[in-house]
């Protein structure tokens, strides 16, 4: 087995574990749902796979974002390219749009573009899960784009710098995604402990990322592509 294909069957791995994690702990959850009489969210395996498809994606995407801090942290230089950065980001997007299926299987009723939940809604809640939806759909796009243009031949096309600016509309892609979590789990009225799990991840990244960037602001000189693919 190559290197590359040892670092997508680790990092699938990973996602994986802690999609399973998520969707064993939701199993015993008493969250109810709050539209409509559909019973515990726990009975539901939809919602329990789509929730944990997205907590996969999160601590994927998590990673990715924490990558280059913790190289800078330990002494390095800040990368353009790293193949590890690179096969966590391919695996968010995988994730995430494992979830975005999954997540249209739940809401499939009554589905507009501009009120996407207007079912046992009431203005409010629709306009709440329009604004969700559209955060979800953008975040997925800059996912799936990136992830696309991940590899070194898009690097070579575009050049480093381009390349590398193109890369940093992740952090675009976290924040859309952190609004689309923190609106659905508001919605929905999560429970406390399960909305702090999720947020947890988007913390990690701000530390890591303002700790970072403290260290380089003033003295690293960004480095060239490494190595590998």
């Amino acid at each position: 087995m190559s290197k590359r294909v040892r670092r997508h069957v680790n990092v699938a791995g990973i996602g994986i574990v802690v999609a399973l994690v998520v969707y064993l702990v939701l199993g015993k959850t008493p969250e109810v749902w709050q539209e409509v009489s559909f019973g515990t969210k726990a009975e539901d395996t939809h919602w329990k796979l789509s929730v944990a498809s997205a907590s996969a994606a999160s601590v994927l995407l998590a990673a990715t974002l924490t990558v280059g801090p913790i190289r800078v942290l330990r002494g390095g230089a800040p990368a353009v390219h790293l193949p590890i950065r690179r096969t966590l980001g391919v695996w968010t997007a995988v994730f995430a749009s494992v979830h975005a299926v999954l997540g249209a299987t739940i809401h499939t009723v009554g589905i507009k573009v501009w009120t996407p939940f207007t079912v046992g809604l009431d203005s409010s809640g629709a306009l709440i899960f329009t604004v969700v939806v559209w955060l979800g759909l953008f975040s997925l796009v800059l996912l799936v784009g990136l992830a696309v243009i991940s590899r070194s031949v898009s690097m070579r096309r575009f050049g480093s710098k381009r390349w590398k600016a193109l890369q940093r509309s992740s952090y675009a892609a976290a924040i859309a995604i952190l609004g689309h979590m923190l609106l659905i789990q508001r919605h929905e009225q999560r429970l406390s402990r399960h909305i702090a799990i999720a947020v947890l991840p988007f913390v990690v990244v701000f530390v890591m990322q303002t700790a970072a960037f403290v260290r380089t602001r003033y003295t690293t000189p960004v480095t060239a592509a490494t190595s590998g693919c």
